[in-house]
């Protein structure tokens, strides 16, 4: 048995030799950080894992080969701020880090392995960059980790909730404020309606006028007789004119009638 138990412990060593893999760390962490995840909780705040920074941390690796299935691997932290990545083959990754609480140096890194060198090289890949930047070219394995840099803490501003902006786009008229061409019409429209009354505080005088001038314009559209309808007047010729044919027309059938006769 004591046979079995030593070849067997050399064959996990031999796997493991075998295999490739990358561990990473968070460096310049800070101070508080670290010392408060050793201090034991408050009775009176008891918050699930309101200390645990390293569970706040999402790591991903994901292959960017065209014959490999999209899969993405997740990592996570231990105490010290470590990560690790295993048996991984050759070809590229891409690698994100992110974290709710730090702003980190860098959070986009492109990964090539190589099974043949048994070589693991890391490049940081900006966003929208064209390529990754090959200065920063770091080799690493289990001994020598990835080392990313945490900047500083994050800053969040609270905005307080129920104020009068959520009340009124959470209201039945909020698609109007929600769509800009809706809400410019409604100011235009508004504005149209109140521009009266505005102008009569503003200046007085000029709202005066303007009233005075719709009146009369309203007074001269009632008060001019030619602006009455001539339909009626063409109807009633129209009516003399069929009656006259009418006439007409009997008197020739009269006529007619009397030379039969004869």
């Amino acid at each position: 048995m004591f046979k079995i138990a030593i070849i067997a412990f050399y064959c996990v060593l031999l796997c493991a030799a075998a295999s490739i893999g990358f561990v990473g760390q968070f460096v310049n962490v800070p101070a508080e950080a670290i010392q408060s995840q050793n201090e034991p909780l408050n009775k009176d705040n008891r918050v699930l894992n309101g200390l645990n920074y390293q569970s706040r941390f999402d790591i991903s690796l994901s292959s960017l080969e065209k014959n490999y299935d999209f899969k993405v691997d997740k990592s996570v932290l231990n105490k010290q701020y470590k990560f690790k990545f295993d048996d991984l083959t050759s070809g590229e990754y891409e690698l994100i880090v992110s974290s709710y609480d730090f702003n980190l140096a860098g959070n986009r890194y492109r990964v090539i392995v190589n099974e043949t060198e048994q070589a693991v090289n890391v490049y940081q890949d900006d966003l929208l960059a064209d390529t990754y930047n090959e200065t920063s070219v770091q080799a690493v394995d289990y001994i020598h980790p990835l080392v990313i840099e945490v900047v500083d803490f994050k800053q969040y501003y609270e905005q307080q909730l129920g104020g009068v902006a959520d009340i009124i786009l959470s209201s039945p008229f909020g698609f109007i404020f929600k769509n800009r061409v809706y809400t410019i019409m409604f100011i235009v429209m508004g504005a149209t309606i109140v521009a009266p009354y505005i102008l009569e505080y503003i200046s007085p005088n000029f709202a005066e006028e303007y009233n005075r001038i719709k009146e009369e314009s309203g007074q001269a559209k009632t008060s001019h007789p030619d602006s009455a309808p001539i339909a009626p007047t063409q109807n009633i010729s129209n009516k003399q004119t069929k009656a006259s044919q009418g006439r007409n027309l009997q008197t020739n059938n009269n006529r007619f009638e009397y030379i039969t006769i004869e």
